[in-house]
């Protein structure tokens, strides 16, 4: 099947963009030879651009490939596919979906669509179909249970009878750079012989005038942490967006030196710090997140990650329990790794695409 794939992929440009096409360069030879799947690829953002593309090229692809930029006004992204199944309804379309979060603003456009990707998406499809306050799982919680404020929806409902159409994809972690780290030996050089630090925390806000709801979860996160500080060997820090007080450095030295990582919500559940604490051998304490999918799957309760209430409230019982069995948290550690690595060894990306491209499933 050759398609026309549509999307930014330049990673200064848009990294995230570049980070969800990735795997589709790394191992474009691979997806020829086992699946039959070739691309010719457009590389924009602007809607209209692509339109006429698809437009131009719509006798040479049996197949379209889109992903839009999320600052593109969503009526305005759904439209077009409604445009490109009404007059290519013999082609198979398929959404990369920009949004961080399981629903995002882009479900309107699943009756046009074959499939939707997304790099992270809610376990039970059923759920696609309920309002919330905020348009996501977390925001409706704090909203309900916390009080907080959410004056923007982040959501969308999906139509009736589509929801199945939306399918995990890989989350943006399966870049070149995560790819060296996972595979370095946690020992010196790479690592220090013993680990400073117990509990690393370093996260950004939003910018200091918009106090939206992951800045409040963070901050709550953040103070749970430094409380600790008398009891625990503690990196903890937030910064609002703009303000950069700590370097990049500082916070992979940090990560190196840490043997628990605490992860925190941001747009979507999951973020970027879940997989670095896997190549950097570090447990991964997070909110827990049974009700999200995406690969590679490094979040298996007590088996890949250890998960935590969302207020936080049983972070010191679990961090005394894991620092005084170590033995529990290593094993909890090398499983994250070998989930982590399991989505290249055993060609995880060939499934996705099969899915997303209506073929049969590789074995």
């Amino acid at each position: 099947m050759h398609a026309l794939l549509a999307g930014v992929y330049d990673r200064k440009v848009e990294s995230i963009a570049h980070s969800q096409l990735y795997p589709l360069f790394k191992y474009r030879k691979v997806l020829q030879e086992e699946l039959g799947v070739t691309f010719d690829h457009f590389n924009s953002f602007d809607l209209d651009a692509i339109e006429r593309a698809c437009e131009q090229r719509k006798h040479d692809v049996a197949a379209f490939i889109v992903r839009p930029d999320w600052r593109t006004p969503p009526d305005d992204t759904v439209a077009l596919f409604a445009r490109l199944r009404e007059r290519h309804p013999g082609h198979r379309i398929v959404l990369i979906d920009p949004w961080d979060q399981c629903t995002g603003r882009l479900l309107g456009a699943l009756p046009y669509i074959d499939k939707m990707v997304k790099y992270q998406r809610l376990v039970d499809p059923q759920e696609y179909y309920r309002p919330r306050i905020g348009g996501t799982i977390p925001t409706d919680y704090f909203a309900r249970e916390h009080g907080y404020d959410i004056p923007n929806d982040t959501g969308s409902l999906a139509p009736e009878g589509t929801a199945d159409r939306i399918m995990s994809g890989w989350y943006v972690s399966c870049t070149r750079w995560y790819r060296w780290e996972l595979a370095k030996p946690l020992v010196w050089p790479f690592y220090p012989r013993s680990r400073s630090i117990d509990l690393v925390c370093h996260v950004s806000y939003s910018r200091r005038d918009d106090h939206c709801w992951y800045t409040q979860h963070r901050q709550e996160g953040i103070a749970a942490i430094q409380k600790l500080g008398n009891k625990f060997r503690v990196a903890a820090s937030g910064e609002y967006g703009g303000e950069r007080t700590l370097s990049r450095r500082r916070y992979l030295s940090d990560m190196r030196n840490a043997r628990i990582a605490i992860g925190v919500f941001g747009w979507g559940e999951i973020s970027t710090r879940d997989y670095e604490a896997a190549c950097f051998g570090n447990l991964l304490m997070r909110p827990s997140i049974e009700h999200v999918a995406v690969l590679p799957n490094i979040f298996i309760p007590n088996q890949t990650y250890v998960p935590l209430a969302w207020d936080f409230s049983d972070l010191e019982e679990k961090c005394d329990y894991y620092l005084s069995h170590w033995d529990e948290a290593q094993r909890i550690i090398d499983n994250a790794r070998r989930a982590y690595r399991a989505f290249f060894s055993e060609r995880q990306y060939l499934r996705v695409v099969a899915e997303a491209m209506g073929l049969p499933r590789p074995a």
